[in-house]
């Protein structure tokens, strides 16, 4: 009778809405059984009149003043749906939150992912000494980085250097120190240039992949595309893992009780794999 009551506003098929009942381990489900039921009021309140007039045992509509209350829950509710729904991403790279934007003076760890993150970079730090602390922070870890390479090719290229070259030199040392500090310098004012640019350019969209983002110009900042490969991939809830478990559970029944945990490791990746439309 729900059916017939929608099709006589004109729904087709595939259009119909069902009601939703909650589950007491999903977190937003309530919310969803609640905003279900506000859109099919006016169908239920048909289904239950035409009902009551066959039987006694009809439970009573609710109220227009319960509604509006009801009405008033969904909107109180819909916020941390909203919230939940975002700290559960899995696809994406989670997006800092407004009240996390609040400790970026205090914390160190933050700051360097909102800079490196190209949907917020600099735009959320209210104290300009934060800012230009993080900031020298990532050129640090930039130049630190920059400095393992070479220490990992200049080793190499000395001892070249030194069977190459029979005779003593005098200034040998010098010459070799002076080359680092130029080194130094030019790594520096490359990693200062090179955040510098990142920071100029435009943010990307807040629904937009940061990771899809910086592989697309990590020819462009090639220090900074290394640093986010260390940081935007760590999770940021344990969301994933849970679910994970979940569909573990779910997957070994009393019926299947007997799968191997190599098939299960099969199945559950296969689970993960995104579908096509």
């Amino acid at each position: 009778m729900l059916r017939n009551s929608q099709r006589v506003e004109g729904k087709k098929d595939g259009q119909f809405l069902k009601p939703i009942l909650d589950v007491r381990t999903r977190w937003n489900s309530s919310f969803y059984m609640i905003e279900r039921f506000i859109l099919l009021a006016s169908n239920f309140s048909q289904v239950l009149l035409a009902e009551s007039v066959k039987t006694r045992d009809i439970p009573d509509m609710v109220t227009s003043s319960e509604l509006r209350c009801i009405e008033d829950i969904c909107s109180l509710l819909r916020p941390l749906e909203q919230l939940t729904r975002e700290l559960s991403t899995e696809k994406f790279v989670m997006s800092k939150l407004d009240y996390r934007f609040e400790w970026l003076d205090q914390l160190v760890i933050q700051p360097i992912c909102t800079i490196l993150d190209p949907r917020f970079k600099d735009m959320h730090f209210k104290n300009p000494m934060s800012n230009s602390r993080a900031q020298d922070e990532v050129v640090r870890m930039m130049d630190k980085d920059t400095n393992c390479d070479d220490q990992i090719i200049c080793p190499t290229e000395t001892v070249v250097a030194a069977r190459e070259s029979r005779h003593f030199d005098l200034w040998g040392l010098h010459r070799t120190l002076e080359q680092e500090h130029k080194n130094k310098r030019t790594h520096m004012t490359t990693s200062r240039e090179e955040l510098k640019s990142y920071l100029r350019q435009s943010v990307i969209g807040l629904n937009e992949n940061p990771l899809d983002e910086w592989e697309n110009t990590k020819t462009v900042f090639p220090k900074l595309y290394k640093l986010a490969q260390k940081f935007l991939i760590i999770p940021g809830t344990s969301v994933p893992s849970e679910r994970l478990f979940s569909k573990a559970g779910a997957t070994i029944s009393q019926t299947r009780n007997r799968l191997t945990g190599s098939k299960l490791s099969k199945l559950l990746f296969l689970q993960s794999l995104p579908r096509l439309d």
